[in-house]
């Protein structure tokens, strides 16, 4: 009876894990397109802006050899700090 009440909580998991992905995957490429910054989208999972890459399911971004974080509004405050800088 337990191995049965187990499988169904990690299949249920699973699916809220998918559903959460998917909607930060809406949010952040919404806030992405609200930006107006120019990107490149290699994937349904993988986005470059500004030269840096980014997964919008999981918010995480890393600059080639520079600096990573997570979240799309961590991202944008990032690259718009670097453009105002330069």
């Amino acid at each position: 009876m337990k191995i049965h009440i187990l499988g169904d909580f990690w299949r249920d998991v699973k699916i809220a894990r998918k559903e959460s992905k998917e909607k930060n995957t809406q949010i952040a490429l919404a806030k992405l397109e609200a930006s107006g910054l120019p990107y490149q989208q290699f994937s349904e999972e993988h986005y470059r802006v500004g030269g840096v890459d980014f997964w919008p399911s999981t918010g995480k971004w890393i600059e080639k050899g520079g600096r990573q974080g997570r979240g799309i509004d961590g991202l944008l405050k990032y690259i718009k700090n670097r453009i105002a800088a330069a």
